[in-house]
């Protein structure tokens, strides 16, 4: 599963005033690759998303999964937004088996494809739990599950370790890379992490301030399975100066 995104552009009203969000924004993510996302706040971000998503129109470029613009979102990607989104009245195995039901699929065999996944996602035990009774990190773990089981190649990330803490964050970024690797999914990933871009991504696009540009992308060929020494590694140590640099060329200047 492969997606091109060509030359996006998109502007949104706030009050009175037009406010340009995107520009030009052209990437591409090839089939079975994890590519992050970064950049400032309010860069555009999640606006891409939205586009990828069919929740949005951009006002100019295209978006193409497989070569075809013309793709139905629900058949061909999932999407994990920040939050986890967990129904606190539903058990964790229903909660995860929600795509299911909504497409009207084989309940049984979605249930059995669950399952069969909750001791890979550390889940197992907790499949008749209730959302307030997890860790935040086992809410996360759910969450993902859910977008896995929907079953589609391509799967987007926005930022959904955010809310946890440093440990349970580097745990859940070990955790995530052997899901990904064991899974073979397309992976476009948001974060303002710098280490967790490097540690997860293939490659990782760098994005400008409002109006949203790409101003680099720098490939991470940091050999995998990646541990905790990756992170103290000379590689690592590099390609971490230099995204804080680009980061940091687009501040504002101090007025100190």
């Amino acid at each position: 599963m492969n997606i091109v995104l060509d030359n996006i552009g998109k502007s949104y009203k706030a009050g009175k005033r037009e406010v340009l969000a995107l520009s030009g924004v052209s990437l591409n993510v090839g089939s079975g690759e994890f590519v992050s996302i970064i950049g400032p706040s309010g860069c555009g971000k999640s606006t891409l998303f939205k586009i990828i998503c069919g929740l949005a129109n951009p006002d100019r470029g295209s978006v193409r999964i497989n070569g075809s613009r013309d793709y139905r979102p629900g058949d061909v990607l999932s999407y994990m937004p920040q939050k986890d989104l967990l129904m606190p009245w539903r058990t964790v195995l229903d909660n995860v088996l929600l795509p299911v039901k909504i497409r009207g699929e084989d309940l049984k065999k979605g249930r059995e494809d669950a399952l069969g996944l909750f001791p890979l996602f550390g889940l197992e035990g907790f499949e008749s739990s209730y959302p307030g009774e997890l860790s935040g990190g086992m809410s996360q773990r759910a969450a993902l599950l859910r977008t896995v089981l929907a079953g589609r190649e391509l799967m987007l990330l926005d930022e959904p370790f955010g809310s946890l803490d440093a440990i349970t964050r580097f745990n859940m970024q070990q955790w995530l890379q052997e899901i990904w690797l064991k899974l073979n999914r397309t992976v476009i990933f948001i974060t303002h992490d710098v280490d967790e871009a490097i540690f997860l991504s293939d490659r990782i696009y760098v994005m400008s301030p409002r109006p949203g540009s790409l101003r680099d992308c720098l490939e991470v060929t940091i050999p995998r399975p990646r541990t905790s020494s990756a992170v103290i590694g000379n590689n690592f140590v590099k390609l971490k100066e230099k995204l804080i640099g680009l980061l940091a060329d687009q501040l504002p200047p101090s007025d100190s």
